[in-house]
């Protein structure tokens, strides 16, 4: 489990009950996971348009793209609960 769901809980009893409501969740951040799949197989499709290159501002939307897929990435790595997936 990503450190970041509870570096900021101090108490140990309370990090515990959300540790337990995180992994509860599983079935909640599965399909989360599949949506994520599916926002960047669209962004794939549209990066594999040609027609994207034609455009002038082509370099911005691409960096804006890669941020974007990156941004996809951290969530997905976040809501993996058992890191052994990764």
């Amino acid at each position: 489990m990503d450190i970041n769901w509870t570096k900021n809980i101090k108490d140990t009893e309370e990090k515990e009950r959300f540790t337990n409501t995180l992994l509860h969740s599983k079935t909640v951040f599965r399909r989360m996971k599949e949506i994520l799949k599916e926002y960047e197989e669209d962004l794939d499709s549209k990066e594999a348009n040609l027609k994207t290159y034609e455009s002038p501002n082509w370099a911005h939307r691409q960096a804006h793209c890669n941020g974007y897929r990156q941004a996809l990435r951290q969530i997905d790595k976040l809501i993996t609960l058992d890191q052994k997936e990764n």
